[in-house]
């Protein structure tokens, strides 16, 4: 097993290659504004050519701009084609409605942030022109035959989809009309999705069913948004997007190839303890006792810490994704703790990003690698 991470400055990109040659790429996007001097199209570019004449497997670990712009973009710059997709489920659980709600809620509050033309039905629309096979992943779900979903637990997405979106309609303002418009695009595209996953594509006519229902949603789009909304309910919908992140381990326990992928869950103590305590008693779903490799849920930032300790040894890796220039968003301090306690390897994309240099201090990690101005580097 080999890792490549890229370097996406605040985004996601990796690449596991396998031995048996079925790699996986992991996220592929950037937060617009996060790369510095770099255009983030040029940077597609240059993964895109790394890419270029391979069979690979695409995860998104969740439905965030920033982890799937650069599938939108090579696909429409060059047709390229993923063979097989998996995607969090939101989409064949009950409450599949709200959680689609609640996503196409953040996509029109969140897309002027984003400043980005790129949408989940774009997204969709990609992943539908070169009729890539479609996986739903939860928790205990196979991945490539080699690794296993720890989560979303399809029982929490469904708890906390319903009740954020009664939330937002009892609080924020949204009528019962609002949610009713909401339900009714959600519905539309579940059925889309659905039909995709069966591989019945039907031509051209699945691309023009995404781009009318696209089109006639963000025709509508404020006809059930109040004027006066609280921005508090984006960060909300961020949340919830984050934390049914996928997140995923090799299936085999062999240090040498233990990994474990976290997208951007994490913010909830809670929800980790529910994973690290294997709370459905899933013999599949038991986290390994040492991991070689743990990429840092959300880029590192402290909101969403975690500590590995007792998961960890001295030749383990941390791989953190991280861009916080102009942003705010340094790497928590905490891992650089973590680094030297445990005498483990820090990757990250971009340097003079962490608490520690932000607060004029000299970085800790003694064992680190930057991969900025490069594109990638091979971790082992």
């Amino acid at each position: 097993m080999h890792i490549r991470m890229y370097n996406c400055y605040f985004g996601d990109c990796f690449k596991i290659e396998n031995s048996n040659g079925n790699d996986l790429l992991v996220d592929f996007g950037i937060y617009p504004g996060s790369s510095g001097t770099v255009n983030p199209e040029d940077r597609f570019d240059d993964i895109f050519n790394d890419l270029s004449g391979k069979s690979i497997d695409f995860l998104l670990s969740h439905y965030h701009e920033d982890h799937y712009n650069g599938v939108v973009y090579i696909n429409d710059q060059y047709g390229y084609k993923f063979d097989d997709v998996y995607i969090p489920d939101i989409w064949k659980i009950p409450g599949s409605i709200p959680a689609v709600s609640l996503h196409l809620l953040k996509m029109i509050l969140d897309r002027s942030k984003m400043g980005s033309s790129t949408t989940l039905f774009s997204f969709l629309n990609a992943i539908c022109k070169n009729h890539s096979i479609i996986h739903f992943v939860k928790r205990g779900m196979s991945i490539q035959e080699q690794y296993i979903a720890l989560w979303p637990d399809k029982g929490y997405v469904t708890d906390r989809a319903e009740k954020l979106l009664a939330d937002i309609q009892k609080g924020y303002g949204f009528s019962e009309a609002d949610i009713e418009s909401l339900s009714k695009y959600s519905k539309d595209l579940i059925q889309i999705v659905l039909t995709v996953e069966t591989g019945d594509y039907q031509g051209d006519t699945m691309i023009s069913r995404i781009n009318d229902l696209e089109q006639e949603f963000l025709n509508h789009k404020w006809d059930f948004v109040p004027e006066n909304f609280s921005r508090g309910v984006i960060y909300k919908l961020h949340d919830f997007g984050n934390n049914i992140s996928i997140v995923f381990q090799n299936i085999e326990d062999k240090y040498s190839d233990n990994l474990l992928f976290t997208g951007d869950f994490g913010n909830r103590k809670r929800l980790w303890n529910k994973i690290e305590r294997n709370f459905d008693k899933n013999s599949a779903c038991e986290m390994h006792p040492l991991y070689h490799a743990i990429k840092v849920g959300h880029h590192g930032t402290r909101d969403y810490y975690h500590s590995y300790a007792g998961r960890i040894k001295e030749d383990s890796y941390l791989l953190i994704p991280n861009d916080g220039e102009n942003m705010n968003w340094p790497i928590c301090s905490d891992y650089s703790l973590n680094a030297v306690t445990y005498d483990v390897h820090v990757i990250c994309s971009t340097a003079n990003l962490c608490e520690a240099r932000a607060k004029n201090c000299v970085c800790t990690c003694t064992k680190k690698d930057i991969i900025d101005p490069g594109v990638y580097l091979d971790i082992y």
